[in-house]
């Protein structure tokens, strides 16, 4: 790598692959030749090497979970402290002029400000700010914003849950990868309904399930993979733990697979029907991003987000939040027009790679840091 590239900094709270981490690597990935990019990560982080060996330099620091645990509470201060010394000592070693926090919520640029640092702080807002930090929001939003350059929405949906006096640009993640090989069905073929994300209360497996077993009662060739991981979380294996169960004392078990988190998400969505994504709310949704770039239709809630990144009627099909009957009528609708599916998923990897270019996304990097054309 180009020694003389100047370097930046992210920081980002995932102890787990998820979809802010792969926002992340996306964001290394498109300023190659134009900056060396360290990515700062938790101590507690579990991200397995290999997936993090596209970034220049990985770090650890203190990064205070949110919690309203009591002990949590006492030691959030402190160790918010101890983390931003950390990365403002990393930062002042290497020299590196920016920061990428990559969210809100994320304390360590007010306090790298109040050390002393004049360089740039860019702030991505990714999480849903009415549904997260609870009472604490409003005051990390202002405390954030006077302490960023640049605030950025992952979507028009954030933005304008945004106060009205935090000024943000939007700019949408991207997608760079190539749509499938075109795949056609038969009517008596059977159809792999898929649905990718960590197994989270609010994510809406629970409602894939529900509706999957009223439709596979009327169509016996439907099928239905779960993919995801817990993230370490006991409540989050308690849910996929209840989510098995709950398949296992159907008529369909043998039609219903849970899976552990893919590495390959490309592999998974080259055989599938359709995907699925069911959240109570989505910012964005890299997995709506990925599944319709790679030309697979997609069932999608109305959930914020996926209504930037789909077409209704075109590249897929919209349902109310937690709507069991539509769900199961949409993925009916689509397992009975094998062309209508295939249609639609082609339509989608068009859309995408139209409106979703990693040469846009690098662009706005490029000059929201500041960064000199690679």
């Amino acid at each position: 790598m180009n020694s003389a590239l100047p370097i930046l900094y992210i920081l980002d709270a995932s102890v787990a692959v998820t979809g802010a981490f792969a926002a992340a690597r996306n964001t290394e990935r498109a300023l190659q030749g134009a900056a060396r990019v360290v990515l700062v990560l938790p101590n507690t982080h579990a991200i397995p090497a290999d997936a993090l060996q596209d970034f220049y330099r990985v770090e650890r620091i203190a990064v205070p979970p949110l919690s309203k645990n009591i002990s949590a509470v006492l030691h959030y201060v402190p160790q918010l402290c101890m983390g931003a010394w950390r990365l403002r000592r990393l930062m002042a070693r290497d020299g590196a002029t920016g920061l990428m926090v990559n969210d809100f919520y994320l304390m360590h640029g007010l306090l790298l400000r109040l050390l002393g640092f004049g360089g740039t702080v860019v702030t991505w807002v990714r999480c849903d700010p009415t549904r997260f930090a609870g009472a604490l929001a409003k005051p990390m939003l202002w405390l954030m914003a006077r302490s960023s350059s640049r605030v950025v929405a992952v979507s028009v949906f954030v933005q304008q849950l945004l106060a009205p006096a935090i000024r943000s640009d939007v700019v949408y993640d991207y997608f760079a990868g190539a749509a499938r090989t075109p795949k056609q069905w038969g009517a008596a073929d059977e159809k792999r309904f898929v649905m990718i994300g960590n197994y989270i209360r609010g994510k809406g497996q629970d409602v894939a399930l529900a509706a999957f077993m009223k439709a596979a009662e009327k169509d016996s060739t439907l099928r239905l993979h779960f993919y995801g991981g817990d993230m370490g979380l006991q409540k989050n294996r308690d849910y996929r733990a209840e989510l098995e169960a709950t398949a296992k004392q159907s008529a369909y078990a043998n039609r219903i697979t849970f899976h552990d988190a893919t590495r390959d998400g490309a592999t998974v969505l080259a055989d599938a029907y359709a995907a699925l994504n069911f959240s109570e709310s989505e910012s964005f949704s890299m997995t709506v991003l990925e599944a319709s770039g790679a030309g697979v239709p997609v069932i999608a809630t109305r959930s914020g987000g996926p209504q930037e990144i789909l077409v209704e009627g075109a590249t897929g099909y919209f349902i109310a939040k937690g709507d069991v009957a539509a769900a199961a009528d949409a993925m009916l609708k689509l397992a009975a027009n094998p062309a209508e599916a295939e249609r639609m998923g082609a339509a989608g990897a068009q859309h995408i790679h139209a409106h979703f270019s990693p040469v846009a996304f690098a662009s706005r990097l490029r000059e929201l840091f500041g960064l000199a054309d690679s």
